[in-house]
């Protein structure tokens, strides 16, 4: 692989890397932080556990 073939790739696995990142951080902060009636219409799971087992969730989701 070239040089700047190299540089491409990296630059485009960062870029895949970030994204997730933000998808994932912004996934644990809804479930830590919106109230569980308005996560049930997209996350119907809500719904069947305890709002505390949501909230951390959410918190690992952010911490790790």
């Amino acid at each position: 692989m070239s040089r700047q073939t190299s540089k491409v790739f990296n630059g485009a696995l960062w870029a895949v890397q970030v994204l997730l990142a933000s998808a994932f951080g912004i996934a644990g902060v809804m479930k830590s932080t919106m109230p569980i009636a308005a996560l049930a219409p997209n996350l119907p799971w809500t719904g069947d556990v305890p709002a505390a087992l949501v909230r951390f969730i959410g918190l690992l989701v952010v911490c790790y």
